[in-house]
């Protein structure tokens, strides 16, 4: 049973005591601060010295969840030996399967991808090449790794089939009702059975890369900012256009979202225009990864695949816009998933990459 928050908090100190990430000296001389940065999971920053000080990011997964903790140490423990996966991780310096925690080097200022465009109000190149670096260090690391049995597509390619990965979500009143509001379903799924079968796994995935797994990090002052990547919970060998379409689609999702008035158009026309503030950054992006040609493409429809896994994602939201949110990413993921080469012109992509 997994503790409380209030519990769980309590006890990270006395964890970390026990497993040498923190010595006496740290607690009594230097002064221990515990952040509570939970979303998905239970995470708690543990700094020493004040609240900018180094320390570790202690995250605990929910109760009957050891396969995705088993997921995340297996990366780990490849990156054991290979120095170019190693280099996009935070370092792991203890863990318990038994509790079900783990703890990593705390990235300072530990600013993720998410909250640097925030507060960038905008779309820096330096972020985008860094994310494509980091992602390009990963794959290329773990290109020799071959999938273990038939390859387990993501759920989201099957998110508008009532049966099968994704039947979860037709569970969910709100997520159903998001489903069945669908106009012209068919379309959705021939696109996404498209998408499957461009699937072409070649080296280790992270399964959800977006922003929020991304973490920011300058060595030194001044330094090009370097990404160290988190949450390997859904990791495994696949497509590395799945990781780059996620990617994508958070500059996408985003750009429209900031754009477009949830309620206005709805062509085409206005969802390119939408995301026309991202092309320079989109560019850039799989420029620093090296993509090109057909691996270009595959990202742009599964960019479009994830859109459908954003838009479900903000449906279960209980906030106001948020299933207008959900519709106009629908809507832009099914130009991706239908016509990834249209998005490809309009982004600039077919000279560039």
């Amino acid at each position: 049973m997994r503790m409380v928050a209030a519990d769980a908090r309590a006890a990270v100190v006395p964890r970390l005591l026990a497993a040498g990430v923190l010595t006496p000296a740290d607690v009594v001389d230097r002064g221990v601060v515990v952040a509570d940065a939970s979303r998905a999971n239970q995470v708690f920053l543990v700094h020493v010295g004040g609240p900018d000080g180094a320390g570790a990011a202690v995250k605990t997964l929910p109760a009957g969840a050891p396969d995705r903790l088993a997921a995340e140490l297996r990366v780990h423990a490849l990156a054991a030996d290979r120095p170019g996966l190693r280099a996009a991780l935070p370092r792991l310096l203890a863990d318990d399967r038994s509790e079900g925690w783990l703890a990593l080097e705390l990235i300072a200022p530990g600013a993720t991808l998410a909250a640097a465009h925030r507060d960038a109000l905008g779309y820096p190149l330096e972020l985008a090449h860094a994310a494509g670096r980091a992602l390009r260090a990963v794959h290329r690391a773990t290109d020799d790794l071959a999938p273990a049995g038939a390859a387990q597509l993501p759920w989201a390619l099957w998110a508008l089939e009532p049966a099968g990965p994704a039947a979860f979500a037709w569970e969910e009143p709100a997520l159903r009702a998001v489903l069945d509001g669908i106009a012209e379903p068919e379309r959705y799924r021939a696109a996404l059975a498209a998408a499957r079968l461009a699937w072409r796994p070649g080296c280790l995935m992270h399964g959800d890369l977006k922003w929020d797994n991304c973490l920011v990090a300058r060595p030194a002052r001044d330094a090009a900012p370097e990404l160290r990547i988190i949450d390997w919970e859904a990791a495994g060998v696949g497509d590395p256009a799945w990781d780059l379409g996620g990617l994508v689609q958070e500059y996408l999702g985003y750009a429209a979202l900031m754009v477009l008035d949830a309620g206005g158009a709805r062509g085409s026309r206005a969802l390119y225009g939408a995301i026309d503030p991202v092309a320079d950054a989109v560019r850039a992006l799989l420029g620093a990864y090296g993509a090109g040609g057909r691996l270009v493409e595959r990202s742009m429809r599964f960019a479009g695949a994830r859109l459908v896994q954003t838009s479900l994602e903000h449906a279960s939201r209980d906030a106001a816009g948020a299933r207008a949110a959900a519709d106009t990413l629908l809507r832009l993921a099914l130009l991706l998933l239908e016509s990834p080469g249209a998005a490809m012109e309009r982004l600039g992509l077919a000279e560039a990459v």
